[in-house]
């Protein structure tokens, strides 16, 4: 948290870069360091500041001098290193032969952009837009004519050395919010661990769920399946009845037809020896009639049609109990709708048989094609395509199409015309 506490007074430094000695005496006379006339520029702090007491100047500021760019920047840099930077800086336009003040305050920025600079210049050396142009527009620039007065320089020390202050004041202020963001996000990244961890185990949770419910349906899915068991006997129970009743009636046609084989061999033999005895084709007569062979030959291929097609309706009960009862996939797949009706149709037969009819509506009967509603399923929904190929006098051909990939497809609003 933030110390409410406030910090210690700070003793501004201000650091005076001019070739000219006589100049820093100056800047020392107006601070009233060593001449005895600190009591007098006290006085005349409190008369332009409008202090009712009495305040010493040389015990406000800690002055410093240097007399070229380079020593200025040496000083700055070493006053950063000591924790103890400048507030300002008094700088002279020209200072031969080295740095003049404009390129001094370039390389002072660029150490400390925090230090307040006064431009104290007599000559039109540099024109406020040149300096503009190569300080850029600061509101740590300012710019004070030779001669100045002691007043103005005073007014420019308060202003500026209370400037840099606050702004020092508000970034330890920042330095301490930051601390205590740091704090706080170090908190709630604590709390962000727990909390993933917490949807991390929801999420195992759910997907626990997910796989539950997957086996609930396919659970459901059999119960159903088994609740249409007992229909589905009834349905394989008839035609497997008549293929027992018609391969009973072919098994004993067969032993009807067997006892007409004794008499039919020894007419064989007879008629190989050109002797055929009488009274044995008057045999052969008796036992045709009595084995009815006109009428077996007649209803035996029936019965073994009946019976192969009794089988063949077992088997397409199997095939579609079987497809019903297969599980889904997770994709999509291509697939004979005509073929999965059938096979639903087969399954529920027992359930509809006996309430409802099935072929198609008569012309003329039913509300159209439904073509609004099949156009908004197949594309609408799923992303297909619903074409017609259509050939006069013969009739048309719908194709629908859906894509096996959910991302390809992409559904669209449809609206009835």
């Amino acid at each position: 948290m933030i110390d409410p506490t406030p910090p210690a007074p700070i003793i501004p430094r201000i650091l005076v870069v001019d070739d000219n000695p006589a100049i820093h005496a100056d800047f020392r006379k107006i601070f009233g360091e060593g001449d005895g006339t600190a009591g007098k520029v006290g006085v005349a702090e409190a008369a332009l500041f409008d202090d009712n007491v009495t305040v010493v100047a040389s015990s406000r500021f800690d002055l410093d001098d240097a007399t070229q760019g380079q020593e200025a920047l040496a000083k700055v840099r070493q006053a950063l290193a000591e924790g103890r930077p400048y507030a300002m800086a008094f700088m002279d336009v020209r200072m031969p032969p080295g740095w003049d003040g404009i390129e001094t305050t370039q390389k002072l920025w660029e150490a400390y952009p925090d230090i307040q600079i006064v431009i104290c210049t007599a000559y039109s050396d540099y024109s406020w837009e040149d300096m503009i142009a190569k300080l850029g527009q600061s509101d740590r620039l300012v710019i004070l004519k030779k001669p100045f007065d002691n007043a103005e320089v005073l007014q420019l020390v308060h202003s500026l050395t209370e400037k840099w202050r606050l702004l020092q004041l508000s970034r330890a202020q920042v330095a301490g919010l930051q601390s205590d963001v740091h704090a706080r996000a170090a908190e709630l990244e604590q709390s962000n661990m727990k909390l993933r961890a917490e949807i991390a185990e929801r999420q195992r949770g759910e997907e626990e769920r997910q796989k539950i419910e997957v086996q609930l349906r396919s659970a459901q899915k059999l119960e159903s399946i088994g609740q249409l068991a007992a229909g589905v006997a009834y349905e394989i129970n008839t035609p497997t009845q008549f293929i027992g009743d018609n391969l009973r009636f072919v098994r004993d046609s067969f032993t009807d037809l067997l006892a007409l084989q004794p008499v039919e061999q020894r007419l064989l033999e007879a008629a190989r020896t050109g002797a055929i005895p009488p009274g044995l084709t008057e045999e052969i007569a008796v036992a045709r009639k009595k084995a009815d062979v006109d009428y077996l030959a007649g209803e035996i291929p029936k019965a073994l049609a009946q019976a192969l097609e009794g089988v063949e309706r077992v088997s397409s009960i199997v095939r579609a109990m079987k497809e019903f009862s297969h599980p889904g996939v997770s994709e999509k797949q291509k697939i004979g709708l005509n073929h999965a009706i059938e096979n639903t149709i087969t399954v529920s037969r027992n359930e509809w048989k006996y309430v409802a009819d099935l072929t198609t509506k008569g012309v003329g009967k039913g509300t159209g094609q439904g073509l609004a509603i099949a156009h908004n399923v197949v594309v609408g929904r799923h992303g297909g395509t619903l074409v017609f190929e259509t050939e006069m006098g013969r009739g048309t051909t719908f194709v629908i199409r859906l894509p096996i990939d959910p991302a390809i497809a992409q559904p669209t609003e449809c609206k009835a015309a």
